[in-house]
């Protein structure tokens, strides 16, 4: 990946949650087209968006009262931030969203479920940690 790109993607992390969603969803698509010829980069996104957290997400909706629709996006969020890990594994990503790392949070809570989702996208145990 060349450094444009690179800033590109890592751009993403400087967009606010609260922005509009049309916004995010249609940057995130333009993101999808600029490694659409990556074809590892492209078997882990639809791994990761496509990987079901259904138990998470009723959680996530209960304990912080959010929306379906809401949760839908953080769920998006979480699945986009969680593609730039695994295209980064070297690098300290900054979580991005206090309502996305809650999501992820979540998503913890349920410790297998994590495990596996981990050991099958990235083939090791991703470590949440702390924002400076």
């Amino acid at each position: 990946m060349n450094a444009v790109n690179k800033a590109l993607f890592l751009f993403i992390l400087t967009i606010p949650i609260s922005c509009h969603p049309n916004f995010l969803h249609d940057l995130g698509d333009k993101i999808d087209i600029i490694f659409k010829n990556n074809r590892d980069f492209k078997s882990m996104h639809s791994k990761i968006m496509d990987y079901p957290i259904p138990r998470v997400l009723a959680r996530y909706k209960k304990d912080y009262n959010v929306s379906d629709e809401l949760a839908l996006i953080h769920e998006k969020e979480l699945k986009r931030y969680f593609i730039l890990c695994g295209t980064y594994p070297n690098e300290s990503l900054d979580m991005f969203s206090p309502e996305v790392d809650n999501l992820w949070h979540t998503f913890i809570l349920y410790t297998k479920d994590y495990e596996k989702f981990c050991h099958e996208i990235f083939g090791y145990f991703l470590h949440h940690c702390p924002t400076k």
